[in-house]
């Protein structure tokens, strides 16, 4: 098989896998692996307990009373300068007299409700609103905090993983590891990259470029190169036109 000359974009490819390679060895597997997969944990376990903590804190009045009383203390000051007629509802009070915008207005104001599930009115929806909002407050305080709680974790762990590379056998197999990690890493990156490009080529816009690539990559012809091999064999370009066709 002939397979010529490299293109410009299959040494701009060979020269980043490179770079990725040495990276790779320098940082090692450990602390990249704890990183990514810190983020996830991080991201997914703060937002599935965060209203279970923040259940905790109200509870127990940690933080909360000095939230809701900010807030509360807020929207009466605000209540107390406007002149709000008897049947007006949470919604009102917090697009016209609040100025939150009247969609989320909405939204918060159908979800403030009063024990017989019916419509807050100005009577008492002060301290629901209050409520309400301190809640939501809570709920994002928090995540923070134990996001906060897990990045510490993280870090700790990091350390251990810099004293454990001291020794020359672990440094050596976790390089290894971190080759094989970074350049999964980066072939992620590439095939995305290349995916849009594939988008990209039936779009008028793109014309141009299109016709530079079309022979940098060699793909009206035979001729083997690194980046069209990436185009056409990418599995993400593949399951894009799976489901939505050529």
């Amino acid at each position: 098989m002939d397979f010529g000359f490299f293109g410009l974009i299959d040494v701009i490819l060979l020269i980043g896998a490179l770079i990725f390679i040495i990276l790779g060895f320098k940082k090692g597997f450990m602390k990249k692996a704890i990183s990514l997969i810190g983020i996830l944990v991080i991201i997914g376990f703060s937002i599935v307990y965060a209203g279970q903590f923040a259940e905790f804190l109200i509870q127990n009045d940690i933080i909360y009373p000095s939230v809701f009383d900010r807030i509360n203390g807020n929207i009466l000051d605000k209540l107390a300068t406007q002149d709000i007629a008897v049947d007006s509802t949470c919604a009102d009070v917090l697009h016209k007299v609040l100025g939150v915008p009247e969609f989320i207005a909405n939204l918060i104001g159908s979800s403030i409700k009063n024990s017989s599930n019916e419509p807050i009115t100005a009577a008492n929806m002060a301290n629901s609103i209050a409520v309400y909002l301190s809640t939501l407050a809570m709920n994002v305080i928090s995540f923070f905090i134990l996001a906060l709680g897990l990045f510490i974790i993280i870090l700790i762990l990091k350390l251990i993983a810099s004293i454990l590379r001291q020794s020359k056998i672990i440094r050596g197999i976790d390089g290894i590891l971190g080759i094989v990690l970074y350049l999964t890493i980066y072939s992620c990156i590439v095939l995305f990259v290349f995916c849009l490009l594939f988008v990209f080529m039936n779009q008028e816009w793109f014309s141009s470029a299109k016709e530079w690539l079309t022979v940098d990559m060699q793909l009206d012809n035979d001729n083997f190169r690194v980046s069209k091999f990436v185009y056409e064999g990418n599995i993400f370009k593949n399951i894009l036109t799976l489901f939505m066709g050529e």
